[in-house]
Order: C-alpha cells, then sequence, then structure tokens
C-alpha cells in the first residue's frame, strides 16, 4: 500500500512478528531507532559519514582480485544477464556494469563477471542483481529523458527497488555542440525542418528550441527558408548547421525519377460526384524500401475527363465531362502514376420525411440513460421538417459510455455495395465521439468513424468511407460515444439529430469490348477481330524477346498512345492502365511501378517497338504463341 501522509509502514518478518502481534495494539506510541553493523563485528565503519548506500548481493571484487563470495547468491548462479558496481583504487572512477542475457548474448557467470571488472580496473565491487532485474538507462547527448541501452532478459523493464543513479549537478554552460535530426530523404519542393539538439561544455541537455543556425549545403540541392530546407534538385547533399561553438552535419538524398521504385494514388471516396471534395493520398516508395506519403507541393497533376483543380491533396469536382474516362495522373519528378475515377450517386436512405427507418434507444453501460424520437422543427429546420434526435445521459457509470439510435430491432440491411456513407448531424458542441457500427457480410461488426469530436453547434454534413468493408453490409446503429480517457473535457449530457442518411453507390462500369488481335513475326499486317490490315513494321524478335509495334496493337485493343518527344517515350493509357516507356531505357513505368525489360523499347523504322510480354501482363492481355506460323494472338 502507499504510505499514508506523515504515516509510515512497520514491516516485521519472523519473531519481531511474533512480538509486534504479542506487545502492539492499535493506538501505542512507536519509537523508531536504527542503526547499521557490519556483518563482521570486528570491523567498524563511520556510517554518520557515507554519503549514499546501495544493496546488493556477494562482493565480487577486493584490493583488485576476484574475493570470496560474501554470502550466498546460487539464486543467480549460471549465466544470467548481471548488474554490478565498482570503483577504482583512487576512487576516481565509478562502474557501472551490465551484461546481456538474449538472443545474441548467454550472459555471465558469476566468476566470468568476477574477471571482467578486474580487467576493468575495479578495486572492490559489488554484484547488485542477476536475471530479469538487469537493466541500465543512460541520458543521450542533447536528450532529456533517459532511455534503456541494454537488452532486458525477459524483453521487457520490470520494475525493481534497487537502483543507481549518476546525476550531473554543474550549471549550465555554453553551448558545446549538438545533433541533427530529421527526415533523411526529401521530396522535391517539400519543406523539410530539422531537429537541433544540443548539450553544454559539461554535457548538460540545452534547450535549442527557436535557434536559428547558420546553413551551408553541398553541392547546392536547394534553398533555406528560415529553419526549412527546400530541395529543388534530386540527388545526394550534406546540410551543415552551425550555431555557437557547435556545428553538425547531416546527408540527405532528395529523391529523384531513378530512385523510385513506386508511385500510388488511393482516393478517400470509390466513386466521385459534382461538387465533390476528395481527398488523395499518394505514397511514394524508393528502391531501398523508403516509403514517404507525398506533399502536394510535390506533385504535378492532370485531370481527364473532369472539370475541376487539385486543392492541396484534394480533387475539387466541379463537372464530369467524360464519366467513361474521367482519369487522374499525379507526377512526381517524371515518375507518374493514374487512377481511373468511377463516377458515382447519392441515393436518399432516409429523410425521416417521406422516407424513414424504425429507431430506438440503447444504451452502455446500463446506467447511460437517454432516448431516441423522430421530431420536428428542430433548429435549422422548418417547422414540418423532421429529424431523428438523440438525448444521452452520460453523468452514471463508469468507463466508456454510449448512447445509441438503433435502426430497426437489430439492423437494417443496405442495398448493393454503398462506397460513403453521407448524414446531416445537428451537433451539441460536446466533444463526444460519433459513429456508425455495421455487420458486413462475414458477420463481423465494423465500426466507422464519423466525427473524432462532436464540436460544433448547428448542422453539419459528414461523409464516411465505406470501401473496405465486405458486403453485403447492414446499419445497425449510429451512436454518441464518451471514451474513458478524458472525459473531463467532455459533456456527460447532450443531444444530437441525425437527417438525411445518403448512401453512395458508384456507377455501372462501361462494358468492355471483347477483341482478338493476331500478329505475325516479320510480316507487316495485322489482324483485329479477323479483319486483316498492313502495317509499316512487322513484330521482330530482338535477344530472344519479341517487339510490337505499340500504338498499332493498343489502339485495335481500344486503347490510347501518346508520344513525348520531349523525353522520346511512348504513354500508353487504357482503361485504368498507365504506362510510359522511354527509348533505350529498359526501365519502364507501369501504372506506377518501375519494371525492368530485357530489352530496352526502340525506334525501328519511326515506329516504337516495346516488349510484348510486359506489356500483355500489365494490361492482362491473353497472349498465345503458334511456333508454326511464327504468329502472336492477344485476346
Amino acid at each position: 500500500m502507499i504510505p499514508p501522509k506523515d504515516g509510515y509502514i512497520l514491516r516485521t518478518a519472523g519473531k519481531a512478528t511474533d512480538f509486534a502481534l504479542a506487545h502492539m495494539k492499535v493506538g501505542d506510541p512507536i519509537t523508531a531507532e536504527y542503526k547499521v553493523l557490519p556483518q563482521d563485528s570486528s570491523k567498524n565503519y563511520d556510517v554518520e559519514h557515507f554519503k549514499m548506500m546501495i544493496g546488493g548481493g556477494t562482493i565480487l571484487v577486493d584490493n583488485g582480485q576476484p574475493a570470496e563470495f560474501s554470502r550466498n547468491d546460487t539464486d543467480v548462479n549460471g549465466y544470467r544477464a548481471r548488474t554490478a558496481v565498482g570503483y577504482s583504487k583512487d576512487q576516481r572512477y565509478v562502474y557501472i556494469i551490465t551484461a546481456d542475457h538474449s538472443d545474441t548474448s548467454y550472459g555471465m557467470s558469476l566468476q566470468e563477471l568476477q574477471q571482467f571488472m578486474v580487467q576493468l580496473g575495479v578495486w572492490k565491487g559489488l554484484n547488485l542483481d542477476g536475471g530479469g532485474s538487469t537493466q541500465m538507462v543512460a541520458r543521450p547527448l542533447g536528450e532529456t529523458n533517459v532511455q534503456l541501452v541494454n537488452n532486458t532478459e525477459y524483453g521487457s523493464e520490470r520494475q525493481v527497488v534497487n537502483g543507481l543513479g549518476v546525476y550531473s549537478l554543474a550549471p549550465k554552460g555554453e553551448v558545446k555542440n549538438f545533433t541533427l535530426s530529421g527526415e533523411t530523404h526529401l521530396l522535391l519542393n517539400e519543406q523539410a525542418q530539422f531537429q537541433m539538439k544540443g548539450y553544454d561544455i559539461y554535457y548538460n541537455p540545452i534547450d535549442l528550441t527557436g535557434a536559428v543556425p547558420e546553413w551551408s549545403q553541398a553541392p547546392a540541392k536547394g534553398w533555406f527558408l528560415g529553419d526549412k530546407f527546400i530541395p529543388t534538385r534530386t540527388g545526394s547533399t550534406v546540410l551543415t548547421a552551425t550555431y555557437g561553438q557547435g556545428k553538425a552535419d547531416l546527408k540527405v538524398q532528395v529523391i529523384g525519377r531513378d530512385d523510385v521504385a513506386s508511385l500510388k494514388i488511393q482516393p478517400s471516396s470509390g466513386a466521385i460526384t459534382e461538387n465533390a471534395d476528395i481527398p488523395m493520398m499518394v505514397t511514394l516508395t524508393t528502391k531501398d524500401g523508403t516509403a514517404r506519403d507525398v506533399p502536394p507541393e510535390s506533385l504535378k497533376w492532370e485531370l481527364i475527363g473532369i472539370d475541376g483543380k487539385m486543392e492541396g491533396n484534394t480533387l475539387h469536382v466541379d463537372s464530369v465531362k467524360d464519366t467513361e474516362n474521367a482519369r487522374l495522373i499525379a507526377d512526381y519528378d517524371g515518375f507518374r502514376t493514374m487512377v481511373a475515377l468511377q463516377t458515382g450517386e447519392w441515393k436518399s436512405w432516409a429523410d425521416f420525411d417521406q422516407t424513414s427507418q424504425p429507431v430506438s434507444f440503447t444504451n452502455y453501460p446500463a446506467e447511460v440513460t437517454g432516448s431516441v424520437s423522430v421530431v420536428a422543427g428542430l433548429p435549422g429546420k422548418s417547422a414540418n421538417d423532421r429529424a431523428v434526435q438523440l438525448k444521452y445521459d452520460f453523468t452514471q457509470g463508469t468507463g466508456t459510455k454510449a448512447g445509441y439510435v438503433l435502426f430497426g430491432s437489430s439492423g437494417i440491411p443496405i442495398a448493393g455495395q454503398p462506397q460513403s456513407l453521407r448524414v446531416n448531424v445537428l451537433g451539441d458542441n460536446s466533444l463526444n465521439w460519433l459513429r456508425a457500427e455495421f455487420v458486413d457480410g462475414k458477420g463481423e461488426t465494423k465500426v466507422i468513424d464519423l466525427a473524432k469530436a462532436i464540436n460544433w453547434s448547428g448542422w453539419k454534413t459528414l461523409t464516411a468511407d465505406l470501401g473496405g468493408l465486405n458486403f453485403p453490409v447492414t446499419l445497425k446503429r449510429i451512436y454518441a460515444v464518451d471514451i474513458a480517457q478524458g472525459q473531463d473535457e467532455r459533456a456527460a449530457v447532450g443531444s444530437i439529430a441525425l437527417d438525411d442518411l445518403s448512401f453512395l453507390y458508384k456507377s455501372g462500369l462501361p462494358s468492355s469490348t471483347k477483341s482478338s488481335v493476331q500478329l505475325t513475326i516479320d510480316k507487316p499486317e495485322i489482324s483485329v477481330n479477323g479483319k486483316v490490315s498492313v502495317i509499316d513494321q512487322a513484330p521482330v524478335i530482338v535477344d530472344g524477346n519479341t517487339l510490337v509495334p505499340v500504338r498499332f496493337i493498343v489502339e485495335a485493343l481500344g486503347g490510347e498512345v501518346l508520344w513525348d518527344n520531349d523525353e522520346r517515350k511512348a504513354i500508353v493509357m487504357k482503361d485504368n492502365h498507365l504506362i510510359d516507356a522511354w527509348l533505350g531505357k529498359k526501365d519502364l513505368v507501369m501504372d506506377g511501378e518501375r519494371v525492368t525489360a530485357e530489352v530496352a523499347p526502340q525506334l525501328i523504322n519511326e515506329r516504337t517497338m516495346i516488349p510484348l510480354r510486359l506489356l500483355a501482363e500489365k494490361m492482362g492481355w491473353k497472349v498465345t504463341w503458334n511456333n508454326d506460323t511464327r504468329s502472336v494472338t492477344l485476346n
């Protein structure tokens, strides 16, 4: 137990316990006296002038030599993690020692620990512990907190009663040096900020918040804006910061197209509608496996079939011009990726005026009270406009508390495969959490966050992505929840309302035309669905790879081929596929991934020729080879 304020705990054992039970009763005054007595009664120590004391196990080293064990430490025999302390003969140095017992170390026996301490220069030393309690922490230069520096025997730290700490009482001194830390893989045009952690001439940490060092770079890859570095050219550079007497370097790599392994766009919604705002998360992965979320200033965007604009990393759609070919291309330093966007339609599920769903109140835990009802005339609504009102009282009970709007008796199935949920919510500024609960096609409960905090009053439209659910789904309930942590910051009593629930559905996909294309090696003709046409460049075999005239094939199968003369590359677009192929370069970018061909694309008779295998694999075409006729059929 925790000792009471201004009180003590008297702990007894053995005969002392018997004495206490026999002779002490509540209310007796107790006077405690204690002395430090040597185990060897023939020795005398000036305990009044001891500066510190620490308990431990056996004496391990005495007079610079391994000592006979002064106590029985059989419970920590064998090879274990070890903790020990000792001091040098001149008492100038203290040695604090740990030895690990982990996947890569057997630890030490007590005899090995003795020999190790003697080699270090310990004159007198003590075994502190052995096993799971062995742990050492240290404060790295410039840091204000300690960090665990050894591998603990059981993989985690334990609370121990015995510890030894070394602390600096030196005054605050001048800056001696500092370290630099921050992101070392930088993207073009992003604002990179680095942290300085300094220490003074006594090696104590110094707060360098607000310090502005002098910056330099070699070679130059960008420019500095205050304490931020903005890279504008790719490649490696060393950033140097100078402040006071201190100087620190940090090597950074500005990622360029040749460093990128993949670039991916992840829309927040599975379908787009007019006047929608759709956040786009773009992730870049380098060849060495470093993954970065790409900031908007690092990208160039191209919208196809869409009227709108990118605002940061959010696509604002004014209108959709081409519902079958709405596309969004992200470009990082010439490395491109594309996402084909489906159009969608919001369908009303319940407006509680003409269309409604049965609703009721449920609670958690039992002490929570409240109600659910369909009412008219709420603030911001007309007298006849109805909505679902949820009233809740979280003042009773403990832990996480919730008040639910339950749909039907145990939920209502939702038709089809909705991509998003939209609902208008009358907020109460309670800061409670608002969530929706679904049961998916596997019978698993899925919780969707509508708002991490109800931090508004009046009506607000909330949208949540449902694309990751297993369909079909059932909407069970929408609820306000007051989680256990930080309940004093949120209102325990409140009222919210829900109106105009709707779901977003994808529009029908364009039908794909089935085609069959046949070409013959070294024969300048192409057969599309049985109709033969003459072409000006036949397929050829180069180093065992079949190269085909990309424009004839892609256009025959319903795609589009463009030419970028500045970069000397062919651009292939079909459905949701985007391929960039540079003449003379074996690396192609296919659907945002770097792919290396055995033979580079090349120009023959002014026609761009691309390895067929890579093209067919990426496009999902079925390839049939007829060895007798040396012909290739694509379906």
